[in-house]
């Protein structure tokens, strides 16, 4: 198991422990947030994806400053990612962060090196088993998986789509990985609304989030039909061509926090 203590930026002691740890393995449950209230039951699911795919080979990494989780980052073979990408003999970041201020005691934590301190750990460990590391990013000034972060860590843009950026850092030669593109083919149903989920129980905030969806359709009447579609290999991610979403009639709409009367009203004008 790592365990590994550094000082960092302001003089603050961070020590790293791996998901081998129980108590790192819960807190990733729920993405080292304080948002454990509410979101139970999508942690217990998360946690058995989790140890899942700890078989398939995933691994994580938890930083502490003393004994609060400051963040997190998890990685996997490549050819074993939880996304619709494509490559090989490579270490795929699958996601992480540093917190900003959802902590109790309200402290930033970026821009300390934290985030740096844990992909340096990744890569240590991905020089012994693999011929690069994989990130993906926003190319936007997002708080969430970044873009340019892993371009300062020496990262190259191999791959976008959209605002959506694949980067590569090579240890040796290797083919540069792609995103998997192709468009969903929607199967209409005479007479119903027919919303599509694509759902992976990696997200705690999505399990959530599909679960709030279910409970709203349900109260809605028959018009309107569910179907889920689970994603949890590679393989699945590459058959359908897309990742965690939800489609009405086959057209895709905005993910993000929303009330149960936020998803009725969006249900009733799709419905129209």
């Amino acid at each position: 198991m790592i365990r590994e203590r550094s000082w960092i930026l302001l003089g603050e002691m961070i020590e790293i422990r791996d998901y081998r740890d129980p108590e790192s393995l819960t807190l990733a449950s729920v993405c080292t947030l304080n948002y454990e209230k509410g979101y139970e039951l999508a942690g217990m699911v998360r946690r058995r994806w989790l140890k899942w795919m700890m078989r398939r080979g995933l691994s994580g990494l938890v930083a502490y400053e003393g004994k609060t989780p400051v963040g997190f980052f998890e990685f996997i073979p490549i050819e074993e990612a939880p996304d619709r990408i494509q490559g090989k003999d490579l270490i795929y970041i699958i996601c992480g962060m540093v917190h900003l201020w959802d902590r109790p005691e309200r402290k930033r934590y970026t821009g300390r090196g934290i985030g740096r301190m844990l992909i340096e750990r990744i890569e240590r460990v991905a020089k012994r088993r693999a011929k690069g590391v994989v990130a993906w990013g926003y190319d936007w000034d997002s708080w969430y998986m970044p873009a340019g972060f892993f371009r300062h860590l020496g990262y190259e843009e191999v791959d976008r789509e959209g605002k959506r950026v694949l980067l590569l850092k090579r240890f040796k030669r290797v083919e540069p990985p792609r995103f998997i593109r192709k468009d969903f083919e929607f199967t209409p149903i005479k007479g119903k609304v027919v919303i599509d989920i694509f759902s992976s129980e990696q997200c705690p905030f999505f399990i959530s989030l599909v679960s709030k969806w279910q409970q709203v359709v349900k109260g809605m009447g028959k018009r309107y039909f569910i179907r889920i579609h689970q994603l949890r290999t590679n393989r699945d991610f590459i058959k359908f061509g897309r990742g965690m979403s939800i489609l009405i009639n086959g057209r895709p709409i905005p993910l993000g926090p929303m009330s149960s009367e936020r998803i009725k009203e969006i249900l009733l004008k799709e419905g129209r």
